[in-house]
């Protein structure tokens, strides 16, 4: 049984509602702000876009795979400085735009893991409340966000599977709307109107975003998404919950339109210094898991190179997951050389690691009160008491700070420090 045949949206229609074109700056704020997202048409050439995926498996080449964070990449940082996209971001966010680290590049050079098992679960990036540094962000003023996730996808979505997946208008109002079980039974013909297939739909809107090379996707932090979205060839502007398009396509896979492979995209977030950027940036470094240690290792933007490129563009820094990482490092390094024999290696690595925490507590800022990394006040005046034992001490801290979260994360922290290694 079903309640009623889909009507399919225009595409052309569809598109224009929720595209801009590059350097449209108040259309594109008025889409973001009204949608959760905006589809920026054309703000790289086809010449550029191809420089850019040479670039990409350069540089895959350059770390062996492990690449780092965006701006640390001295081939690719040119993709988050271009004005076009600053332009963009500040007309969103405002003149003032933070970057911290969140970025991401992602490349194979044939179908892997990235392409055939993408995070496919709707799910809220903005994480981080005054009261818990855990919970979703909402604001009961329904306000946006302030942090935004750019992405550059090398491939054609616009006819094929595998691209972003967004709930309609999901950054605004109450998550908690977003993960009830109200869905309304619905149904589709398919393969030239010959069967009629029914599903189950949420009572809000989805679209699978029909992004093109060229363009660039902004999306905001707490607007509800996934990954690998596929797409009807029947219906191209219909989109389904992930778990349904699962179902359907492990039964009928000749419904859906192939995989546009592989899939490689670039990302990265800016924010503006508020107070909502920077309980998400204290959600991030403050709850590190497991699995993603070895990728904050790879964090790498507090170099001079990196500072010079943010600074010439107007772009604060925030350390905090970096100052996390080092404080671990640094504590356990210095147990280390304590209770051993004292080893030129560990003597150079925690040198260099007490250096890069030095720089950190000099520049480090918050725009609230909550959840704070360490007392700035206070550690910047140790520090220039005794700079030696000014950043132990605030490394203690910073320890003591994660472990209060309750993560565990610590122990596993130690258990992958490495006295050779002095990043």
């Amino acid at each position: 049984m079903f309640t009623s045949l889909v009507t399919v949206i225009d595409r052309d229609r569809m598109r224009e509602t929720y595209q801009a074109n590059v350097g449209d700056l108040d259309r594109i704020v008025t889409i973001a702000s009204e949608y959760g997202f905006c589809i920026v048409k054309g703000v790289f050439t086809p010449d550029e876009m191809a420089n850019i995926g040479e670039d990409m498996r350069a540089t895959n080449q350059d770390f062996q795979g492990d690449i780092p964070d965006l701006l640390s990449c001295p081939r690719l940082r040119r993709v988050m400085l271009d004005e076009r996209v600053l332009s963009t971001a500040r007309a969103l966010m405002g003149d003032d735009l933070v970057y911290y680290g969140e970025s991401s590049i992602n490349y194979e050079e044939q179908a892997g893991p990235l392409t055939l098992k993408p995070y496919n679960h709707l799910h809220f990036d903005a994480h981080g409340m005054a009261h818990d540094i855990k919970d979703v962000w909402r604001d009961p003023a329904n306000a946006l966000f302030g942090s935004y996730r750019f992405g550059f996808y090398m491939r054609d979505y616009s006819a094929h599977s595998g691209g972003l997946k967004i709930a309609i208008g999901s950054h605004r109002g109450d998550p908690k709307l977003y993960s009830r079980n109200s869905q309304i039974e619905k149904s589709i013909l398919v393969q030239n109107g010959k069967n009629t297939v029914s599903y189950l739909a949420p009572d809000y809107q989805l679209i699978n975003v029909p992004s093109q090379p060229g363009d660039m996707v902004v999306w905001n932090l707490r607007t509800l998404h996934s990954a690998g979205a596929r797409a009807l060839i029947d219906h191209p502007d219909l989109s389904m919950l992930p778990s349904i398009e699962a179902k359907l396509h492990s039964a009928m896979p000749d419904l859906f339109a192939p995989i546009a492979s592989p899939r490689n995209v670039i990302f990265f977030d800016y924010g503006a210094p508020i107070k909502s950027t920077d309980l998400y940036i204290k959600n991030r470094s403050q709850l590190l898991t497991s699995k993603i240690l070895r990728y904050e290792q790879l964090r790498l933007f507090d170099g001079p190179t990196e500072m010079e490129s943010a600074a010439a563009n107007g772009i604060r820094l925030r350390f905090d997951r970096i100052a996390a990482l080092l404080s671990v490092e640094l504590l356990t390094l210095a147990q280390i050389n304590a209770a051993a024999a004292q080893r030129d290696n560990i003597k150079h690595a925690i040198s260099l690691r007490r250096n890069r925490l030095l720089a950190i507590i000099t520049r480090h800022e918050e725009y609230s009160p909550h959840h704070q990394l360490f007392d700035i006040e206070h550690f910047r005046k140790r520090v220039l008491e005794n700079a030696e034992e000014g950043v132990l001490e605030c490394a203690q801290a910073i320890v003591d700070q994660l472990q209060r979260q309750g993560a565990g994360i610590v122990a596993e922290m130690v258990q992958q420090v490495d006295p050779g290694d002095g990043h």
